[in-house]
């Protein structure tokens, strides 16, 4: 567990420590999907990024879209009612999932992420998976200003020197859970990368025992069975332990989850915080506190752990609010062990998982076998509450009224905008799409059930011109009660076709972001460019933008347009050796800023273009896309939409040839003569063992 006082953010970013991410998950039950993307998302990529990110959103976000290209998948997981009041869409190439469940909510707030360790000793490169179960979810309050608590496990790849991982099975038990509830059969690749490395790579030693000299052994808690139930399988109860619980929630009516969970613990002495707002009031009735009371002695966190003072005095401290979940089972001499996660206190998240929420917490010591320091956490109460409210506090109270099980997305790759509504809603009549401005975008007239549904090419243009600003829009029924409306996040997949948020690159200036040798160059040359693009960083435009730097002379003619081809190829053998695919496929199908459609189509619209210049680039592409052609054809074949749309783009060659200032006579013989041999690959030359084309 988290040691009180720590920041969740530099927990995460401790536990990567600058590694390569591979692939992450996140899953949460409110969601504010611009916050994660602009706090949460660096966290990711720190050692990326010389300097830091910057403060500037527009230009963090650039960064981020950058960083983002050579990451296999982000995946976000949802509950579909927990879209947060005050919500900023996303932007950014990562999948964002909706999810609704039968029972409950979907409640665990985990975070994987899978990441490559460098090689040691000449070795291949290792892969380790970072899973924390939190209480936090994706939002402000979570990360930023509650009191929250969390645990982080990392899992290497089975080696002579690590042969077990006691929660192996509990996790991937969890994974298929969180899959289902997405949609059985989705497709979810960064949740399938990551399952992918538990079940093939991850240790597999098991453990018959729950303990060994003391201490229990790590495992995770995701419904299996009743939280109870389960916690007896792990041979906790009859201990004679003593019992925190910080739980911001309870049952409404009676404390049945509290009662079992206290039933079959027998623990000698229970403390329950009293959760309240920040003035002191506390968050239960009075009948609930009435009848915790009997079970438990209600107190409190000390100052120090719920203060937000800012280095102020503990009394000039602002009261921050609890939403943390934990179950302490401690006693001086026999260990100290935590449940910490995302369960509250109620009949719902102590519930197996096809009966209430679906929930995610570790199991794990939070102290040494046998210490004899081990002491409350919470403190008693002095005096109980003079006012309660009339209504309890619910988590889930606190969710928006969805109408449908409806989820929208838009493909890029396909240009298309499609609905789909789960088979058990039993809807009949129009659904209406607006902005959130209010203006309409689309209306489905008796949507069907089951399966991705397009709405049509008139929808998906107008969702493709919103989608320049925001992700979020309006659904609206038509009830026997009245009007229902709920927002929406729109899914966007084919993100590689997205128009990159940084599209002022000049021609030139893309032939020589490929021409960078290094990380640490093109990232000093990207920064070198925001500084002077008006479009991303929104400048006063009274003011006079510092002039770039003169594009050294071998860029501006031949020798640089050769020199950018022969880096591309290069680049693109060295990461399909690697099995990145994605990143080639940015960079030569994509609509990014140093796309190689991107190039191809602003040589021809720029006014001040060098025909001589314009020709020879065009001729160098498509060598290098026949080398690649060739090199690589099993890639290529898989991109057949991709492959024709360039094949399209190159034929704009005919025009430049046109335009080229040579006198008639032999032009044609000359021009011919001069393709056949550019596109002629030179003799191989032999010296030695190596061979130079």
């Amino acid at each position: 567990m988290s040691v009180p006082g720590r920041v969740l953010s530099d927990e995460v970013s401790g536990s990567i420590r600058g590694r390569r991410v591979l692939a992450a998950v996140f899953t949460t039950y409110t969601f504010d999907p611009a916050f994660f993307e602009l706090e949460i998302l660096p966290l990711l990529f720190e050692s990326r990024i010389r300097g830091g990110f910057s403060h500037i959103e527009k230009v963090r976000r650039v960064q981020l879209e950058e960083c983002l290209r050579d990451t296999a998948e982000i995946e976000v997981f949802y509950d579909r009612s927990g879209l947060v009041g005050n919500a900023g869409p996303a932007s950014l190439d990562f999948r964002r999932i909706d999810v609704g469940r039968k029972t409950g909510v979907f409640h665990p707030k985990l975070v994987l992420v899978l990441v490559e360790n460098p090689p040691t000793d000449g070795g291949e490169p290792t892969r380790s998976l970072i899973v924390a179960t939190l209480s936090a979810n994706l939002t402000r309050s979570g990360w930023w200003e509650n009191v929250e608590a969390g645990h982080i496990e990392v899992v290497d790849s089975e080696s002579p020197k690590n042969r077990r991982c006691t929660f192996r099975q509990d996790l991937l038990e969890t994974l298929s859970l969180v899959s289902d509830a997405a949609r059985p059969g989705e497709r979810h690749g960064a949740l399938e990368t990551i399952r992918r490395f538990v079940r093939e790579k991850a240790p597999r030693g098991d453990t018959r025992n729950a303990s060994w000299r003391g201490r229990y052994y790590t495992r995770l808690f995701a419904g299996q069975v009743p939280l109870s139930e389960w916690l007896r399988a792990r041979r906790l109860a009859g201990r004679n332990w003593n019992l925190e619980v910080v739980s911001p929630f309870f049952d409404a009516h009676g404390p049945r989850a509290l009662e079992r969970l206290i039933r079959t613990m027998r623990p000698r002495e229970v403390r329950v915080l009293l959760p309240t707002e920040a003035d002191g009031t506390p968050c239960v009735t009075g009948e609930q506190y009435e009848a915790i009371a009997v079970l438990a002695r209600w107190s409190r966190l000390p100052p120090a752990v719920t203060g937000s003072s800012g280095g102020a005095s503990t009394e000039r401290a602002v009261s921050r609010r609890v939403h943390a979940k934990l179950y302490r089972f401690w006693r001086r001499g026999e260990g100290d062990v935590s449940l910490v996660g995302s369960p509250n206190a109620t009949g719902a998240a102590h519930s197996r998982d096809n009966a209430g929420n679906l929930e995610a917490a570790f199991l794990a010591n939070t102290g040494g076998g046998g210490s004899e320091r081990a002491g409350w956490l919470l403190q008693p109460l002095d005096d109980p509450p003079r006012r309660f409210p009339e209504e309890p506090s619910s988590e889930e109270g606190d969710a928006e009224r969805v109408g449908l099980a409806l989820s929208l997305r838009y493909d890029w790759e396909r240009q298309a905008f499609e609905y789909r509504l789960d088979e058990e809603q039993g809807f009949e009549g129009e659904v209406r799409i607006r902005e959130l401005s209010g203006r309409e975008v689309h209306a489905i007239d008796y949507p069907g059930r089951g399966e991705w549904r397009d709405c049509g090419t008139g929808a998906a243009g107008r969702v493709k011109e919103l989608l320049a600003s925001t992700s979020l829009v309006e659904a609206r029924i038509r009830t026997p009660a009245g009007t229902c409306r709920w927002r929406v996040l729109i899914r966007e997949e084919g993100m590689t076709h997205k128009p990159s948020l940084l599209t002022q690159l000049t021609p030139d200036e893309i032939l020589r972001y490929w021409s960078l040798l290094s990380e640490s160059q093109r990232q000093a040359f990207l920064a070198d460019r925001l500084e002077t693009d008006e479009a991303i960083l929104a400048l006063d435009p009274n003011r006079e933008p510092r002039p770039p730097e003169r594009i050294p002379t071998v860029f501006d003619r031949f020798a640089g347009v050769f020199h950018a081809f022969e880096r591309l190829g290069s680049w693109v053998d060295e990461k399909l050796r690697q099995d990145r695919k994605a990143e080639v496929t940015a960079r030569l199908f994509g609509e990014k800023y140093d796309s190689l459609p991107v190039l191809l189509r602003k040589i021809p619209d720029r006014e001040d273009r060098d025909e001589i210049i314009a020709y020879v680039t065009f001729l160098s592409a498509k060598q290098a896309v026949r080398r690649i052609r060739e090199r690589w054809s099993a890639y290529w074949s898989e991109r057949g939409k991709d492959t024709r749309r360039l094949e399209c783009e190159l034929e704009k060659i005919a025009g430049i040839r046109e335009r080229l200032p040579l006198p008639d006579p032999d032009r044609e013989e000359f021009l011919t003569w001069y393709e056949g041999a550019f596109m002629t690959v030179a003799p191989e030359l032999q010296g030695g063992d190596d061979r130079i084309r």
